[in-house]
């Protein structure tokens, strides 16, 4: 497996927890703005509400507004399909499956 691929595997699972607050920004924000406690706690809950891991959840907390923007969510869906296609890309050589 190349650099480029390996990476796209790493990063898909960011992308993919961006996009989802990205497309459900009124949840996040709400489970944020009830949120007590400090940054480890608002980061279980994240992980707690939406079944996101450790790095998912910082990814989220850690976005700018700026992603929020429907600029920024297509720029975010074009991305993920990107990071699809090297994925299926790589696992067709291979004969492998992508994880949806």
């Amino acid at each position: 497996m190349d650099d480029d691929v390996r990476n796209a595997r790493f990063h898909r699972p960011v992308v993919v927890a961006m996009l989802f607050a990205a497309e459900h920004s009124a949840d996040i924000l709400a489970l944020c703005a009830s949120a007590e406690g400090d940054d480890s706690s608002l980061r279980e809950a994240i992980m707690t509400a939406w079944g996101f891991d450790e790095v998912q959840a910082d990814a989220i907390l850690a976005m700018q507004v700026r992603r929020f923007t429907p600029r920024a969510i297509e720029q975010l869906r074009g991305l993920l399909a990107d990071l699809d296609e090297r994925i299926r890309g790589s696992e067709r050589e291979d004969g492998g499956t992508v994880n949806p």
